[in-house]
Parts: C-alpha cells; structure tokens; sequence
C-alpha cells in the first residue's frame, strides 16, 4: 500500500483559474463559450421582485461560500483522458493568448463648443506612439563620434537586441543579418560603445555583464558610488550569481573571505540595479488591471468590509434544454456522451469559478483583519504575514 497525491484535471483547473486576473479570465469564459454548446449568457433580471427562474436556479445550482470539494467520480478511464486532453488544449490557448485591452479609462474629447474642430480634439487626445528601445539607442547612436565602419556595425547591434536590452545573439549571426558589410572587430569595438548608452547594462549579452556595466556606471558617479563596495559587488555580479540565487552566503563567504553582512549590504546595492534594462524605455500600453475587491470602511460596525468589484460570470448558465435532452435520455448515445462531456465541463468551469471569488474573499479578509493597523495608520505599520498563516 502507499499514498499518492493526485490532481484530478477538475484541481488543476481550479487553481489555473484561482490564479488569474479578471480580464485572462473574461476572455477563458469567452473561449468556454464557443467551444461549449451548452454554455449560455442570459441578460440579468431588471426586476429584483421577479421571482427566480428555478430552471436557471436549477441550472446555476448552489455555490456556498464555503470551499467547494474538489473530489469528483470519475466516470471511466476514457473519459478522464478526455479530460485531460481537453485541459492541455485550454493551456496552450493561454499560454499563446494576451489577455490585453484597449477599452479602459483614458482621455476623452472636449464636449464641442461651436468653434472647435472634432477631429482635431480627437487627434489631442489620442496618445502618442511610445518611443521604442531601438529607436531610443539609434537616437544616441547618431552623436557618437566614430568612423563610418564602426557606426554600420553599432546600428547592427542596436537592431539585434531584445526587448530587455540584452544582445542575446552570437556576433557572427549579427554579422550574417547586417544589411551592410561589418567584420567582427568593428563589431566587438562598437559593442563596448553601443554599451556606454543609456539606460545603463543595454548591449550586455548576460545579467553578469548587464551588471557589471551598471556598476561601472555608477563608479564613474561620486554621489552614485557613495556607499559602495565595488570590488565587492562585481565578485558577486561575475562569479557568485548562481549561489546568491541558492542563499549560500556561508560558501561566498569563505571563497570571498568577507563576513555575511557585507555581502547582505554588495547584496542589497545590487539589488537596486535594473535587470532589464530595456524595459526602462518604450510605452507598453499596459492594460489598466481591474481589482477583485474594495475595501472600505464602515463606520457603524467600526470594521473594514470587502466588497467583490464583479462576478466574472453572473449570468453563465446550463442549457436548460440540453438538460433535459439527456434527462429524458432523448438522442443517441454519441450526441448523450457529446452532450454529457461539455454539461461536465460546464459545471467544472462555474464551480472553479465560484470557488476562485470564495477563495479570494476569505484570503483577503484574513490579510485585511491581520493589517488593520497597516490600513489606518500606514506603511510602517505593515506586518509580516507568511503564507502559512494565511492557510491555517
């Protein structure tokens, strides 16, 4: 005999939609939508004195805010591979999908008052595009005294980096995708010069070498460097990274023959440098994030409250009448497994659902009456709260 721990495909979805923001998990719901048939979007009661539909109460079923168990019956082996497959497709779906929009608040035309032009108020008030990292580096590139070999070769460089900043590519691929003939050693020489431009650690080809030209940035700086233990950090930056990463500062220690606290104090300077530099510059149109829960005060009970902002799917239902296709037992038996297959699914996907805003409200209210100083008075009053207390 043994003990295993199993995630049933009903668990791993669960806690993929635990995890989720509002807007990745709109656009699941979307995509539940059109693959399940018996999934439906009903247009919410008007009237709170209408008396409930019981097939849709039958339908949404009842979801307490006590925890859901996540225990179910499988029906056959067939049927959990089933599940699983089904779970691998979603998974790809979102790991390919950018759950972004570009319908949140921003500035609005001035209302017309008989003289404006419209488009023109419209032309004001629409952003402008962000300057990208390429663009930003080109820009200095051209002020930067050189002869014309080395400023074909820097131009190359600058359009081979990545987002972050960071020359991920071998200099020879460089060399092979420039537009104009280049050598390797105008290439070597104009990495060092593509290097020095802002933002700092641009041109590196690892984090060691992004912070090792950040730090000597900061050397060249006397206000910058104040406090700083150079030849410290850059040992970390170019030979300890990895055992940072793993907490052996008893192991740099020894190899470095420094006391733990000036490693916590390179360590702590270190971590004020940019990793990515390249992210420093450009406008993402990051889409506005929607908050789960408010949190307000109530004066009367003398208590903060949490309020859940939206129900992902309040009006997301069973077909009424697919349930009663397969209750009357109607159909043959490949439309019954079709149908039986997505009504299971469908009821896993609301009972994730209410799950996740139950669980969401009782961690918050946990964190909520653990920092109620932290509230009223501010962030010096924040106290620790380790995930373990948050479970028990």
């Amino acid at each position: 005999m043994e003990q295993r721990q199993v995630l049933t495909p009903q668990m791993i979805q669960s806690m993929e939609i635990l995890q989720m923001p509002l807007a990745a998990l709109e656009e699941r719901i979307e995509q539940e939508l059109q693959a399940n048939p018996v999934l439906e979007l009903r247009e919410p009661e008007n009237d709170p004195d209408t008396e409930p539909n019981p097939e849709v109460a039958e339908a949404r079923e009842d979801f307490s805010e006590s925890e859901q168990p996540l225990v179910v019956k499988d029906d056959g082996d067939q049927s959990v591979a089933e599940d699983f497959a089904r779970l691998d497709r979603l998974g790809d779906y979102l790991e390919n999908e950018e759950f972004q929009t570009n319908s949140g608040p921003g500035p609005r035309a001035s209302s017309y008052d008989g003289e404006r032009d419209k488009k023109l108020d419209a032309m004001n008030n629409t952003a402008a595009r962000g300057s990208n990292l390429t663009e930003h580096l080109l820009q200095q590139w051209q002020f930067v005294d050189c002869p014309e070999n080395i400023r074909r070769a820097g131009i190359a460089i600058i359009n081979a980096l990545d987002a972050d900043g960071y020359l991920r590519v071998e200099l020879e691929v460089v060399m092979a995708d420039a537009r104009l003939p280049v050598t390797m050693d105008d290439l070597r020489i104009a990495l060092k010069q593509v290097q020095q431009l802002e933002p700092d650690g641009v041109g590196a080809r690892d984090l060691s070498e992004c912070l090792l030209i950040q730090l000597n940035a900061l050397e060249e700086d006397p206000e910058a460097a104040e406090g700083h233990d150079f030849d410290l950090e850059r040992a970390l930056a170019q030979d300890h990274l990895k055992d940072l990463e793993m907490n052996r500062y008893p192991q740099i220690s020894r190899k470095l023959d420094r006391p733990i606290e000036d490693l916590k104090e390179a360590l702590r300077h270190l971590a004020r440098l940019h990793p990515h530099p390249g992210r420093q510059i450009g406008n993402n149109d990051a889409p506005p994030i929607t908050p789960d829960a408010i949190i307000y005060y109530d004066e009367e009970t003398d208590k903060y409250e949490i309020e859940m902002t939206n129900d992902p799917a309040p009006n997301l239902y069973i077909s009424g009448m697919y349930r009663k296709m397969l209750k009357e037992k109607k159909g043959d038996k490949t439309t019954r497994e079709f149908l039986t297959g997505n009504v299971r699914n469908a009821k896993w996907l609301l009972d994730a659902i209410a799950q996740r805003r139950s669980t969401i409200l009782r961690v918050i209210r946990v964190v909520v009456d653990a920092q109620r100083e932290f509230l009223e008075k501010g962030p010096e009053f924040l106290r620790p709260l380790p995930m373990i207390s948050v479970a028990d």
